[in-house]
């Protein structure tokens, strides 16, 4: 921190730059997220796309693939001899009835970043009111990074469960009263186990009484721990293929069959589903084509919520496949109970800014990271390998004089360099 304070006033930035082995490479993926949107040039695209009237009801459809100049596109539809109404031909229609199994139970992470997508939460306040939760002894232990539960845990969740659902008024058959490894594994629980409630159960008044925010945290919770003895989601997903003058047009279509576990989530505005009518192989449709024109769009800033998820599973912006593998081992960088006070330290620092939810660089944390290009104190591998080591160090095959040396090594590089 003091080096590259003082590297930057000699260059004429009178500020402190404080640098961190989690959040100086965390300031760096939003800067690397922050170049890929300025790098971005929009290119328009064509595709071919047909609206199909059938006996039966009607669809869309389009051709695989696009093409980057209209000119291109129309030359082909002429050379076919295509017009505006044409007949097609159902050449393949394909159902298979899907499923979707509940989600996993909460871990901080994921109950950090499900908060923020639905209610716009921050990282922090989601473990500020959880943490609050726990003191009132209602859900386990929040800075956790597992999943699963132990066997103890699923013996008395299941006792309660009429009760969570009355809690709730989420009354629905039990679809099984089975522990599954899938939410219940004593031999993958380590420190802590998954946030789930506790045997205390609220009364629906306490549960009114409650503050927004809390009540969400803690119904999100409940919901997902209810969805271990809930149905899968089960749905018909259709393809139809349609010929017409040689060009082959995709459609797909879902028939929900059995909305299961998802009736324990209401959504605001379900986006409705398109059915697809009935029609079978050879049948002939009345087809409309045309030309449909794009724009390719840029990569998205990060939100708050994907920001936590980044520094999970950070392996995704590493190249190297040892480095990915690493990342993956020590669970991306930062720690579970950290990571939201990270993105708090650079706010704080004014490295980012949030607004609406969406996460930005500052003209500070860009010459940050402009400084710190091309050094290991812009690598979340370079963060890997030092947890790595300290698990180590605490299990007793690793040596502290050996982690201090390297330590030694790298800072008197970065110095003299």
């Amino acid at each position: 921190s003091r080096l590259y304070t003082i590297l930057l006033k000699d260059k004429g930035f009178d500020d402190v730059f404080p640098i961190g082995r989690v959040q100086s490479p965390t300031v760096y993926l939003v800067y690397e997220r922050m170049k890929e949107i300025e790098r971005f040039v929009s290119r328009a695209f064509f595709e071919l796309h047909a609206k199909f009237e059938a006996t039966s009801g009607h669809y869309e459809g389009k051709v695989k693939g696009r093409w980057e100049a209209r000119e291109q596109l129309v030359q082909e539809l002429l050379h076919r001899g295509m017009t505006e109404r044409e007949i097609g031909t159902i050449q393949n229609v394909q159902k298979k009835e899907k499923r979707q199994l509940p989600p996993l139970l909460h871990s901080l992470s994921t109950l950090q970043a499900t908060a923020n997508r639905k209610w716009k939460m921050s990282p922090n306040t989601v473990l500020q009111l959880a943490q609050k939760l726990y003191e009132r002894k209602l859900i386990s232990y929040p800075r956790t990074d597992t999943r699963v539960i132990t066997n103890a845990e699923f013996a008395y969740v299941k006792e309660r469960v009429p009760r969570y659902q009355e809690l709730l008024s989420l009354e629905f058959p039990i679809a099984t009263s089975r522990a599954q490894k899938r939410y219940v594994n004593d031999a993958r629980v380590k420190e802590h186990y998954a946030i789930i409630p506790t045997k205390q159960v609220p009364r629906k008044s306490t549960l009114e009484r409650m503050n927004r925010q809390e009540r969400l945290i803690y119904e999100e919770i409940v919901r997902t721990t209810l969805g271990m003895f809930h149905r899968p989601y089960l749905y018909e997903e259709t393809t139809i293929e349609t010929d017409v003058r040689g060009f082959i047009f995709h459609s797909k279509g879902v028939r929900p069959l059995d909305e299961g576990w998802k009736m324990l989530f209401p959504q605001k505005k379900e986006t409705k589903q398109h059915v697809l009518p009935s029609v079978v192989k050879g049948d002939r449709v009345e087809a409309s084509p045309f030309i449909h024109e794009g724009k390719t769009e840029p990569p998205k800033p990060y939100t708050e919520g994907q920001l936590i998820t980044l520094m999970k599973t950070c392996g995704a912006t590493v190249d190297d496949e040892a480095e990915v593998e690493l990342l993956k081992e020590i669970e991306g960088i930062g720690t579970e109970a950290t990571r939201s006070s990270i993105i708090e330290t650079i706010k704080r620092h004014a490295y980012i800014d949030v607004k609406k939810n969406i996460v930005s660089l500052t003209p500070k944390g860009r010459l940050l990271c402009e400084a710190l290009e091309g050094t290991l104190l812009a690598s979340p591998s370079m963060t890997a390998k030092w947890e790595k080591y300290l698990k180590k160090i605490g299990e007793g095959t690793g040596t502290s004089e050996k982690f201090l040396r390297s330590m030694e090594k790298f800072l008197h590089h970065l110095i003299t360099t």
